[in-house]
């Protein structure tokens, strides 16, 4: 199975010169996860995540409309080609850790994108996909699911028999609400 038999047609994109007003409306209206950043000939030059969009307005502490997509865009975009394998894209996400590919043509235009939600929905029921099988999704799976910086637990060798239970340790820190005075009447 290539690419193409999978990827999303229909894609949605701005310009580095765009705010993030304008990505977040897009993720918004179109229930997608990420907007790829064009220049003027089509050609891909980022990609911005909704989490990008929450981490620039944290970090900037400003509205979304005064922050250039320029600021917060991932200028290392992994790529993909339509005649490609689904396996070749499988393998991509797995070793850059992102659940999304621009599907660009040769001159790295823009032509679509592959998702890891493409690669799940298109392969269920069991089948869906031939010559690409359950675990090869989960390994892609477990691979972006890992948290890119340090953290205090060992990377994912396997995943754990889903016929056996396992206990994970969960801290929380629950913090009292202020109270709000309630106006006079």
């Amino acid at each position: 199975m290539r690419v193409s038999n999978l990827m999303s047609r229909n894609v949605h994109a701005c310009q580095a010169v765009d705010t993030l007003n304008r990505v977040a409306q897009i993720l918004w209206e179109h229930d997608i996860g990420c907007v790829p950043i064009l220049d003027n000939e089509r050609r891909v030059i980022g990609i911005v995540t909704d989490r990008d969009v929450a981490m620039a307005a944290y970090t900037q502490g400003k509205p979304l409309g005064q922050i250039q997509v320029s600021t917060c865009m991932s200028r290392r975009v992994q790529s993909v080609r339509e005649d490609d394998r689904i396996q070749i894209a499988a393998s991509k996400m797995r070793e850059h850790r992102v659940r999304r590919l621009a599907v660009v043509d040769e001159h790295g235009k823009l032509t679509g994108m592959l998702s890891l939600s493409d690669l799940s929905r298109r392969m269920w029921p069991r089948g869906g996909a031939k010559s690409f099988d359950d675990d090869e999704l989960l390994s892609v799976v477990a691979s972006v699911s890992q948290p890119r910086r340090g953290s205090a637990e060992e990377p994912l060798a396997a995943l754990p028999d889903a016929g056996k239970p396992t206990r994970t340790k969960v801290n929380v820190t629950v913090r009292p609400m202020k109270r709000v005075a309630k106006p006079a009447k």
